[in-house]
């Protein structure tokens, strides 16, 4: 029989958001909410049934179902009458309390998991659960778009009075209450002009930051997934503050004029601040709102609470008491404006359409009866309720401040780690427990970190601890050549010296360096090709006590002018033939070539030059952000604790013959140098036509029997796919500068040890290494080697918890001097370190942001200062290059920033650069579907470009300023008119619900102005236009008329009638 209809009604804002969520995951247990109720005594279930019944009777909203098939806008339908079951279960055999517990809980699960369907009322269940002859369990389960967590609880206490009745046998009585309705109707009268002009100044400027939350592998925070995932539901993990802290938050609270959660509120404001490293963060706020104006609506039933952004500013200098009120300032303001639709509001904001205002909601259930439901009702003790609750959202605070408060957070077990969620709880409370303590102490002081967290973290930062080594770096290889002098030491086309050999050869120009005036802190010189002179005025220079300073003759002339002026070189070594390439500087020079016999008349013993470990090594220049290079100085004590740390980590010994590969004016040259020569090993130099990645490189590592070899990945991936087979002797691979992707892995482990490491010119080349595995996981960037300590610190100058990007500061043996002449940039970039106790002690401030996962290893993550902006979101375009070298047609790939078409910065796009494998081209879409699966939307580049090859510098890395602007042809602003009459019918449906005169073939949907709540109108009208089923996913994924048109086009062709010609 049909139940007759008593009234069809709008939907609340909020009700709407729950609708279109459940439509979205539609097998979900997403907002469906559960209260446990303990019953000991004499139950008379009959009467229990009949109280709810009453309450059925009374309260519209427990007899409304909701319906958006074949209408313009969603409805609320109320039914005349509803019926009320209670499900009985028989447990008495179940067991112990504990086997009651757990049979409990999987009952829960299996119970949410059902879900509703929500065109299909009662959307609400009644279990009785009979554990023991004098005990039940009573479950109310309920859809979260019927009652908020107050009216739920006010439901029960109602049930429960009305069950004290019947068993008592008194009469009922019988008073009319306010149909929620008339709620929803108040709220379609307010004026939303005002609430408009409130939310675009109190969100103005503000930029979603994404919270990023890693797990026990350093993975990133996977997207949501996107498919339907029958029973999906959200874990949660939760903690219970110590009395005393509740308490004193509660004391300072009344003493502050704050309510608690204000408190609360600004607290995980400060969480959210420190863990994106932003001082302006948003997080979603349910507020509860039941209008004055109403007479009898706190008598009602229904969805009185609305999810609103909550703007939160923790500056560090301010106590954070004065942050506390700032977020009462800001719910003061917004009070008035409470029934602001969350999607309008969405709107309203400056973030990208489409893009989430905030990654986690709190809710703070301030609601006395939850703890109090505990009553004597006839026979029958009531012991009070516990609520569950499951929304969509990411992350999920829920606050219980009871006489004990009790946090709990609901994560999005595909977006989060329960390790990384337990320790974010871990970091609340601490918070909690500092403020709880001292309530004016300033944001930026204090830390998430427990003690214990704290000593963990400091244990894991360190490499083994080791005092200074008290030699310079010559001694390394003094002490080889005096133990094995006879061995080979270096190579060159055919040329080659033994350690003996090439010690007394560098001697003799250490006495020649000595005449010219050479000594400690002298600075030389070095601009020579590769050979094996290269190697004896390396070594020839340090034995005379001075520091060198490789020049590259291929630089631009205004480069090295300004590179030998800079360095104020005492003398540059150089010879005939590179000398001709040099341009005319004003330094004095040496020929090598001219010298020989004055090198002869020097004696092969050593210099006593006096030089000390803590003099300077040498000068490397790196690129400047002024457009000027900047020298960086490296002691000998940086240099030979580096040397060391080679020799722990790689096991490099005599029997190795190591390549020279990096170009002589980087660091890594002198990695490859002193790797080889300090652990008595060969090291074997080529022309530099011999070492560019490609068949002639492998041709010379098979010639040259290569052992070690130390490159950039992406060099490495260059080589042919058969190199792996032809070089059965390369057993040690170092790879740094650059990610390694797990397909490089893939083709090169087996059989050999690959190391990953990372480090900077600052800090003596190198600072973390990690040996990688061919396990389908990307390697982090390790561990710090000995003598180094690394510090993950944000802005405020505080340590990190595990799975959150702190900037990386590196102290220890290795950190140089400074920037040469640059006083101004050493005191930025070289600050005290207040970790030490060592006087005069200095950490080196990367610019580089990092992770650390629990075990200690780290994760590469990005730069400070280099990040990308598109449309103010912010980009990581290493991300991006990692997603597209996992596309099987992708060798290499390189990302960067473009301006737009009109050349105007605020018209930016992406561009992808390709180097594909051969006969794999493939059109443009093909990558931007594959990317999608990955990334959001907004990180799928504009442009994709493929090359014949990627442009390196001469040190093997990408040169992103060798990239070709890439073509102007294609389109880029969506409004391609429709090509078919398919097309052009979606066109004018999507444009009709939008609101908008036209819609072009290819507008995204969110810059268009869509909305949750559009999308499940256009889907609506899909699916009345032809007759099929057509999802809102659909609609969100395909994204434009043309991507629904050809969605539209998959399904069974006679389902899909094309649109008559009028």
């Amino acid at each position: 029989m049909t139940t007759r209809i008593e009234g069809v009604h709008p939907l609340s804002p909020l009700q709407q958001g729950l609708l279109y969520h459940t439509i979205l995951d539609p097998g979900t247990s997403f907002y469906v909410d559960q209260v446990i109720q303990t019953l000991d005594g004499d139950l008379n279930a009959e009467a229990l049934e009949q109280a709810w019944q009453r309450a059925v009777d009374r309260h519209t909203i427990l007899r409304s179902s909701y319906h958006w098939e074949e209408i313009d806008e969603p409805a609320q339908v109320v039914r005349a009458s509803g019926t009320a079951h209670i499900e009985r279960h028989d447990w008495r055999d179940t067991g112990s309390d504990d086997a009651v517990q757990e049979r409990l809980e999987d009952f829960l699960r299996t119970d949410r998991r059902r879900g509703f369907q929500l065109d299909r009322p009662p959307l609400f269940r009644l279990h009785l659960l009979r554990v023991a002859e004098q005990r039940h369990l009573f479950v109310f389960r309920y859809h979260h778009i019927l009652l908020d967590a107050w009216s739920a609880l006010m439901l029960l206490e109602e049930a429960l009075s009305s069950y004290d009745d019947l068993v008592r046998g008194r009469q009922l009585p019988s008073r009319p209450v306010r149909p929620y309705h008339d709620y929803v109707d108040w709220i379609r009268r307010q004026d939303m002009s005002r609430a408009e002009e409130f939310w675009r100044t109190e969100l103005a400027g503000f930029r979603p930051a994404p919270l990023a939350v890693t797990g026990p592998e350093g993975d990133d925070n996977a997207r949501a997934e996107t498919g339907s995932d029958t029973g999906r539901e959200n874990p949660e993990v939760s903690l219970v503050l110590a009395r005393e802290t509740g308490e004193a938050l509660r004391r300072l609270a009344r003493e502050h004029r704050l309510t608690l959660g204000t408190v609360l509120q600004a607290a995980w404001g400060l969480l959210l601040s420190r863990y994106t490293d932003q001082q302006d963060v948003v997080f979603g706020m349910t507020m509860t709102h039941r209008p004055a104006e109403l007479d009898g609506i706190e008598d009602t039933l229904g969805l009185f609470i609305n999810t609103l952004p909550l703007r939160v500013r923790p500056a560090p200098h301010r106590p954070f008491a004065a942050s506390c009120a700032q977020v009462q300032g800001a719910q003061t303001r917004m009070r008035e404006f409470l029934s602001s639709p969350l999607a309008d509001v969405q709107q309203w904001s400056d973030a990208e359409p489409g893009a989430p205002l905030f990654d986690s909601i709190m809710t703070i259930l301030n609601v006395p009866r939850i703890g109090n439901l505990g009553r004597r009702t006839g026979e029958l003790d009531v012991r009070g309720g516990e609520y569950r609750y499951h929304t969509n959202y990411p992350l999920a605070v829920l606050v219980i401040p009871d006489e004990e408060i009790t946090l709990r957070i609901g994560y999005d077990r595909s977006r989060f780690d329960a390790a990384a969620v337990e320790r974010m709880l871990g970091h609340f409370a601490t918070i909690l427990e500092t403020v709880a303590t001292d309530f004016t102490l300033p944001v930026g002081r204090i830390s998430l970190l427990t003690r214990e967290e704290r000593q963990r973290i400091d244990a894991s930062s360190a490499g083994e601890a080791v005092a200074p080594p008290g030699l310079c770096a010559q001694r390394l290889f003094e002490e080889r050549a005096e133990r094995t002098p006879d061995a080979t030491a270096v190579t060159f086309r055919g040329t080659s010296l033994t350690y003996g050999q090439l010690d007394a050869r560098a001697n003799q120009l250490a006495h020649l360096l000595a005449e010219h005036g050479i000594g400690p802190e002298s600075r030389v010189g070095l601009c020579l090709d590769r050979s094996v002179d290269l190697v004896v005025v390396m070594l020839g220079v340090l034995k005379a006590g001075g520091a060198f300073v490789p020049l590259d003759p291929a630089y631009p002339e205004d480069r090295l002018d300004f590179m030998s002026r800079d360095a104020e070189l005492s003398l540059l070594l150089t010879s005939s033939a590179a000398q001709r390439q040099l341009p005319r500087l004003a330094v004095r020079s040496l020929l090598l070539d001219e010298q020989t016999e004055a090198l002869d008349r020097h004696s092969t013993e050593p210099v006593s030059s006096g030089v000390r470990p803590d003099n300077l090594a040498y000068v490397i220049y790196t690129s400047g952000s002024t457009g000027r290079p900047k020298g960086a100085l490296i002691t000998h004590d940086g240099l030979v604790n580096s040397c060391l740390a080679q020799q722990d980590a790689f096991g490099t010994g005599p029997e190795d013959r190591v390549l020279q590969w990096a170009s002589p004016s980087f660091d890594a040259s002198v990695f490859e140098v002193f790797l080889a020569l300090g652990a008595g090993a060969v090291l074997c130099l080529a022309p530099q036509e011999e070492v560019i990645p490609g068949p002639g490189l492998v041709d010379l590592l098979a010639r040259e029997s290569i052992t070690c070899l130390v490159m950039a990945p992406s060099a490495l991936a260059a080589l042919p796919l058969e190199a792996p087979a032809r070089l059965p002797g390369l057993r040690t691979i170092v790879l740094g500068g650059e990610s390694v992707t797990t397909t490089l892995l893939d083709r090169w482990c087996t059989g050999r040890r690959i190391f990953n490491v990372y480090g900077h010119t600052e800090t003596s080349i190198w600072a973390t290494v990690e040996e990688c595995a061919a396990d389908g996981r990307p390697p982090s960037v390790g561990r710090p080697v000995r003598g180094i300590q690394v510090h993950l610190l944000d802005s405020n100058g505080q340590p990190v918890p595990d799975g959150v990007p702190g900037e990386l500061y590196l102290g220890g043996v290795g950190v140089g001097r400074g920037y040469l002449n640059r006083r101004r940039l050493t005191a930025e970039r070289f600050p005290a370190n207040p970790f030490s106790g060592v006087p005069g002690s200095r950490l080196y401030r990367s610019g580089d942001l990092l992770r650390r996962r629990p075990d200690g290893r780290l994760d590469f993550v990005g730069r400070v200062d280099g990040q990308a902006k598109i449309r103010g979101l912010r980009i990581e375009t290493g991300e991006i290059e990692s997603a597209l070298r996992e596309h099987p047609t992708v060798k290499d790939a390189a990302v960067m920033v473009r301006a737009g078409l009109g050349g105007e910065d605020t018209d930016q796009r992406l561009v992808a650069y390709l180097l594909l494998r051969p006969g794999d081209e493939r059109p443009a879409e093909d990558w931007r579907l594959f990317l999608r699966t990955t990334l959001p939307d907004y990180m799928v580049p504009n442009s994709f470009v493929t090359l014949d090859s990627l442009p390196l510098t001469s040190n093997g890395k990408l040169d992103y300023a060798a990239l070709p602007e890439p073509g102007r042809s294609v389109p880029t602003d969506g409004r391609t008119a429709p090509l078919t009459p398919l097309e052009s019918r979606m066109a004018e449906l999507w444009a009709q619900t939008l609101g908008l005169d036209s819609v072009g073939a290819h507008e995204d949907f969110f810059a268009l102005g869509g909305n949750s709540i559009k999308a499940t109108r256009i889907a609506s009208r899909i699916r009345q236009e032809w007759q099929v089923e057509f999802s809102v996913r659909t609609v969100l994924e395909s994204g434009t008329v043309a991507g629904c048109t050809a969605a539209l086009g998959e399904l069974p062709a006679h389902s899909v009638p094309e649109p008559s010609a009028t």
